[in-house]
């Protein structure tokens, strides 16, 4: 048999197996994501990787770098939500020095750390419209100026972009450059939420238990069938990244080496959190719209504990755009629910 067969048939049983390129996952769901990082590992087609907070989209963009011809170059995250607006043009370009006040020596930007490698842009629909215009020209042109330069660098990099937002709609709504959509989005990956791949959920355990036996020194290696019917029953608005958490605060407080269902945290035996009761109808039809988004938001803020990602995810908006909004509020600026 020559090496070429025995490569493809190594590839073809690797695409079959629970883990892929440090993706984890045996459903239907998973292996066609594995299928898909397989055929796009050595392309540069550019990729949209769209899904709910916490599934994974960052593990994807990783994967499609580290498996491709690429790999042994940079791979640069640039998170577009967690930057303020008037930072994410130098952050992205880099800047020369004395191009603005306290640019005391030049500064390379993201695209020139990835020359070569990879440029993952996280949360891409939080991107103001004037530096999404600077972007569509650099995907373009493939070529940049640093802030305050003259000088035009050339580009070698791959980019992929993620989103939990709906871009189509962001589109409709003049919030998002179209050229800009078709420019990133020639692939486009679909992550799917957790709760829609649950017989994943038992190969996702063993697999943080694992880690957190390596990296902190924990002995907890098994769950019992109580603890893990709770497991599978809950519906994770945080998806893996919730269940990541869950299963390390349940790992430090087990007192042997099986968490029982005592060891979850309370609110996993309920089918909806605590404090985001159902409102009732003539409420519902009473309120305007911006109160009872502002209900949902402040119920989930309760519900979750103020964890910002959990909360963003579940309601399907951005981190930003929940921060704008308990800034409204008053939930942040004062500590606490105003």
């Amino acid at each position: 048999m020559s090496q070429q067969v025995i490569q493809l048939n190594d590839e073809l049983n690797n695409l079959r197996t629970n883990q892929y390129g440090g993706i984890i996952g045996h459903s239907e769901e998973m292996q066609q994501v594995f299928s898909m990082v397989e055929k796009l590992k050595n392309l540069d087609t550019s990729v949209t990787i769209v899904g709910e907070s916490g599934t994974g989209k960052e593990l994807v963009a990783r994967a499609i770098h580290n498996m491709g011809e690429r790999k042994n170059r940079q791979f640069v995250a640039l998170n577009c939500a967690a930057i303020p607006e008037g930072l994410l043009e130098e952050e992205l370009f880099g800047h020369k020095r004395g191009s603005f006040t306290g640019a005391v020596a030049d500064r390379r930007g993201k695209l020139e750390a990835a020359q070569g490698g990879t440029l993952f842009l996280d949360e891409i629909g939080d991107m103001s419209l004037n530096l999404q215009s600077k972007l569509l020209r650099m995907l373009q042109e493939r070529e940049y100026t640093p802030v305050g330069s003259n000088e035009v660098k050339r580009l070698d990099i791959r980019v992929i972009a993620a989103t939990n937002q709906d871009l189509h709609g962001m589109i409709r709504e003049g919030a998002f450059r179209a050229d800009l959509y078709y420019r990133l989005n020639v692939v486009e990956i679909a992550l799917p939420p957790l709760r829609d791949r649950k017989q994943d959920i038992p190969l996702l355990c063993e697999h943080f238990l694992q880690r957190y036996a390596k990296e902190k020194g924990l002995n907890v290696t098994s769950i019992d069938e109580k603890a893990m019917r709770t497991l599978l029953d809950y519906n994770y608005p945080g998806n893996v990244r919730e269940l990541a958490n869950l299963l390390e605060y349940a790992a430090v407080v087990c007192d042997g080496g099986t968490i029982t269902e005592k060891d979850l945290p309370p609110r996993l035996r309920t089918t909806a959190p605590a404090g985001a009761e159902q409102m009732p109808a003539n409420l519902l039809t009473s309120l305007p719209l911006a109160e009872l988004e502002k209900q949902a938001i402040l119920a989930c803020w309760d519900a979750f504990n103020g964890k910002m990602k959990v909360i963003a995810g579940h309601l399907g908006i951005s981190e930003r755009g929940l921060r704008n909004k308990l800034n409204e509020y008053g939930v942040l600026g004062k500590g606490g629910r105003s």
